[in-house]
């Protein structure tokens, strides 16, 4: 057996479906199909139940996963602390990062102007959710993240936090959605469906949005979960649902979903957009962290 064909099958056992594996995995069905029933026959025994239309892992195939899928994050955070150990050697910057278009823009503004200065800095960019991001800070295999300022509370002592911008939720509808109008308030989702970061995502999306909808007077009826805020932008766009979320966090290209402003203050809570690292690397980092504020000022 192959680490391919293990890794795609803990792919389809992830998604329960060997054409959306296939789309994750960025090759054609039938590669996986046929990678898979390779790693079956060398098994001797089948690792899903394909009948009845729905695919489901058998009792050894569920006992497979969970030991594969567990086996292949060890192998990707070890080679990750290779990579580190040799990295050492040439001062690489390792830089985790929300896939946030306005970020990523300001992050590549930093990263041009300290190469420019200093050419023995290399970088190493990664966009994660704000979970993975905490946790491979906290693994070393990081040097400093840029998150939510909320979703790295109870770190160690050993960590410093620095505020880049403050954000504030508002609530995202589109222009075209059946509910919409200009003043609207959060009362009117209760007829929709609200659209939220998976806790897989966020430790605190769910917690905030649904504490802040209580204190708004409603429950929501309908909630759906998004594992990226790239999602959760195209299913807005699509005008069937809504966010209390960031707008910062959308490039909203035509204009098509509309930014209205939380009236209930008093609840909404500002959180800061922040960058984290280890106190002992911040003399290291600071090249980066100068260029880093000097983009936002530009702003």
């Amino acid at each position: 057996m192959t680490i391919t064909q293990i890794h795609y099958f803990v792919e389809v056992a992830r998604q329960m479906n060997f054409t959306k594996a296939a789309n994750h995995l960025f090759v054609v069905q039938q590669v996986v199909s046929r990678q898979v029933k390779a790693l079956e026959e060398e098994l001797g025994f089948p690792l899903f139940h394909r009948g009845s239309g729905q695919l489901r892992l058998t009792d050894g195939g569920q006992i497979l996963y969970r030991f594969w899928e567990n086996m292949l994050k060890i192998q990707e955070d070890t080679l990750m602390l290779a990579r580190r150990a040799m990295d050492d050697e040439i001062n690489m910057f390792r830089v985790g990062t929300l896939a946030i278009s306005w970020l990523q823009d300001l992050l590549a503004q930093a990263i041009s102007a300290v190469s420019r200065e200093n050419k023995n800095i290399r970088f190493q960019i990664e966009c994660d959710s704000y979970r993975e991001l905490r946790r491979k800070l906290g693994d070393k295999l990081l040097d400093c993240i840029i998150s939510l300022e909320d979703e790295n509370y109870g770190m160690s002592e050993e960590y410093e936090t620095q505020i880049l911008r403050s954000l504030r939720p508002h609530l995202i509808i589109a222009v075209h959605h059946p509910l919409y109008r200009p003043d609207m308030e959060v009362n009117d989702l209760k007829d929709t469906t609200l659209y939220i970061l998976s806790p897989k995502f966020s430790l605190n999306a769910k917690k905030n949005i649904l504490e802040y909808c209580q204190l708004s007077g409603f429950e929501p009826k309908h909630i759906q979960y998004f594992d990226d805020v790239s999602g959760i932008e195209m299913a807005l766009s699509a005008g069937n649902g809504a966010a209390l979320i960031f707008p910062e966090f959308f490039r909203n290209p035509f204009d098509d979903l509309a930014i209205i402003e939380l009236k209930n203050t008093d609840v909404v809570k500002t959180i800061g957009l922040s960058v984290t690292y280890q106190k002992k690397n911040k003399k290291r980092l600071q090249p980066f962290l100068d260029q880093l504020f000097a983009g936002l000022n530009q702003k």
